[in-house]
């Protein structure tokens, strides 16, 4: 794990050395109120001075996969390395905040409050308060996370600075890249082979002889296992009915449709202006023009002109007049109650669709609303959900049984009792199984014994013979150990097993061998006598073949629609105009290609791509320089990991994921 940490960690800087306000405000440190104030709060990680708590990482992680927005699952989440990106991501501002420190910066009072009214505007102190809260932050914890990012800032954006590329390398580059090679080419198919007859036993048994690696039977391992999944500890936990209904109340908005305003708006300066504006309205001018004063009553704007009948030719007509401007106006669209101001949504939710609010008046001035549509939220009833409920309660309890069952597993285990004698304290069975790497049995048939756990196979064939491994957190949810009791290595089948694959492969090899042969020949006999386009054109035709011209295409194959594979791509960019290039071209195939063209590229005619290369450069250019500083701030300041302490935080917060609960 340790080093996929590392490895993460680096993926880290170079992603995120630029985000300086925006990415760790939630992420850094712990937040402002956590549900995870239950845990021990070890520390996950020591970087340098700074540690990152268990209720750090644990309310990171939530965070992290809240953002996904629901498209990965949360066993999804961890086999792609979501967990480890984000105590990376802490471990990464946690170094260069060792390094400010170091450096002796600061950021002063004056600073904060310039980088802050950049943030949130010019709003008076009332609502910059009403705007930090309403996010679910305190004024003082918002503003100790921006004036951290501030002083992480004065590092990451000079050392993350973007670097110019040399013009010079940027052209050479663009050359090579960019030129394009045109050629000629004849396909000639496996069928030219022509039928051929089945081997005797001889060469079926010189052709087994040669290829014994292809019919080896794989390696066996015989394993010794004990798997502790959430479904056999759960009749052991109880939940009573008012654990439950008290998991409906902490969850109601889980259940809780809200009421929907599908809203426009229109904003004034001033009260007088407002009520002006209604005034009009109820005169008969459309909303969205009412605070314009150049649209009179009763004069709707003109409308668009009606569309023009298929195959119907247009009538002349006058150019439309321009809409007048809809001043002040917003289509806000649909709008729950806690996205308007308190000072307005009360009145606004009162509305029936269509009706305009009087003057209403807001932190940010003066407004009128119209709900274009109305949508009625609810609340799943509590009998609705409760078998739901249960069986999530029910879950969470088991697994945090098997957590504290996983923990003296691990103890016994380290104690020097045999996997069969742990297993028995815990009142649990180990289990038996062989399999290879692949779940199956020594005959081919699927081992069905084998635990779903996707861990469970590459864990057993890294474990040494008569060792066990650790006590597996699964991604799936539950805990495994596995003990590997015997190793029988990779044996060849006898031939009479196999006897069928061996004849067919033999007659698959000998048909592209033949047709290879057929190829060369041609290939040869055009090389040889340095063939010119039309030469090779009546070679090709007297050989029964159809000469084809590729379209342009370059060293990475882009522009050739699939004519040809990359080995002959390869071949094509090492020839000069003239020259012949042969390649297998997949399902016994054979192609053969004559240069025709080159065409180079011009970096004075080509801007645009130079440009583009010259960013890319200039990116690499800078991830290297951030690599190297990241590797120089590990070094100084170094990165200590406790494992158990991650593994702990890491069970916590799966049990308080939003998908975790849907399951």
């Amino acid at each position: 794990m340790l080093a996929a940490f590392r490895k993460a960690t680096n993926s880290w800087f170079v992603r995120g050395l630029l985000l300086v306000i925006a990415s760790t405000f939630a992420l850094y440190f712990g937040s402002n109120g956590s549900i995870f104030s239950g845990l021990s709060n070890q520390p996950v990680a020591t970087v340098g001075s700074i540690k990152i708590s268990q209720t750090a990482f644990a309310d990171a992680y939530v965070r992290s996969f809240a953002n996904l927005g629901g498209q990965l699952t949360p066993e999804q989440a961890r086999a792609f390395g979501l967990p480890i990106n984000t105590l990376s991501s802490l471990v990464g501002a946690a170094l260069v905040e060792n390094e400010a420190k170091a450096l002796g910066l600061a950021v002063s009072d004056a600073m904060l409050a310039d980088q802050i009214r950049a943030m949130v505007g010019n709003v008076s102190v009332d609502q910059y308060r009403l705007m930090v809260n309403q996010q679910g932050m305190t004024v003082a914890w918002f503003e100790d996370q921006v004036r951290r990012d501030m002083l992480r800032g004065q590092i990451t954006e000079t050392i993350g600075a973007r670097l110019p590329a040399p013009s010079i390398l940027a052209e050479t580059l663009l050359r090579y890249r960019q030129e394009q090679r045109i050629v000629e080419y004849v396909r000639v198919a496996d069928t030219a082979a022509g039928e051929i007859a089945d081997p005797d036993e001889a060469a079926m048994a010189a052709y087994y002889a040669a290829n014994l690696r292809r019919y080896n039977a794989p390696e066996l391992r015989d394993l010794t296992f004990l798997a502790m999944l959430p479904e056999g500890v759960v009749d052991t936990v109880q939940v009573t009915d008012a654990d439950v209904r008290a998991e409906y109340q902490a969850r109601i908005k889980e259940f809780t449709t809200p009421d929907v305003r599908v809203l426009q708006q229109l904003f004034f300066a001033d009260e007088a202006s407002a009520k002006i504006a209604r005034d009009r309205v109820t005169q008969g001018v459309a909303f969205e023009y009412a605070a314009n004063p150049a649209v009179p009553v009763g004069a709707p704007p003109a409308p668009a002109p009606a569309p023009t009948v298929a195959g119907a030719t247009p009538a002349a007509t006058p150019e439309a007049a321009p809409l007048p401007a809809k001043t002040g106006f917003t289509d806000l669209g649909p709008i729950t109650r806690d996205q308007l101001p308190p000072e307005a949504a009360a009145v606004v939710f009162a509305l029936a669709q269509d009706e305009v609010s009087p003057p209403l008046k807001t932190a940010f001035g003066w407004f009128l609303y119209k709900p274009a549509k109305v949508q009625q939220g609810g609340v799943r009833p509590f009998e609705e959900v409760q078998a739901k409920l249960k069986a999530d309660l029910l879950r969470e309890k088991a697994l945090g049984e098997l957590y504290d069952m996983s923990i003296s597993l691990d103890d016994a285990l380290a104690a020097g009792d045999a996997l069969e004698d742990a297993a028995k304290r815990l009142g649990l069975q180990a289990q038996k199984t062989q399999a290879d790497a692949s779940g199956r049995k020594g005959d081919g048939t699927p081992a069905t014994d084998v635990p779903s756990f996707s861990q469970f196979l590459p864990t057993a064939f890294r474990t040494e013979l008569n060792r066990e491994s650790r006590v597996i957190d699964a991604a799936e949810g539950g805990y495994f150990v596995v003990r590997v009791d015997r190793i029988t290595p990779p044996s060849a089948l006898p031939i009479e097993a196999v006897k069928d694959r061996v004849k067919a492969d033999w007659l698959r090899d000998e048909k592209t061998t033949r047709t290879l042969a057929i190829a060369q020949k041609i290939r040869d006999t055009a090389k040889d006598a340095a063939m010119d386009a039309a030469a090779f054109a009546k070679l090709a035709a007297d050989s029964g073949l159809e000469l084809k011209t590729s379209p342009a295409f370059t060293r990475s194959g882009a522009g050739l629609t699939g004519a040809f594979g990359a080995p002959m791509v390869s071949q094509v960019f090492s020839l000069k105009i003239g020259e012949y290039a042969l390649s297998p071209a997949g399902g016994g195939n054979v192609d053969i290609a004559r240069l025709k063209e080159i065409v180079a590229v011009d970096p004075a005619t080509a801007q645009a791509q130079m440009n583009a290369l010259k960013d890319q450069l200039a990116a690499a250019l800078t991830d290297d320089m951030a690599n190297a500083y990241q590797r120089a701030l590990q070094t100084k300041y170094g990165v200590l990991m406790n494992q158990a302490a991650y593994d702990t935080a890491m069970t916590m917060a799966t049990q308080n994921l939003p998908a975790a609960r849907k399951q």
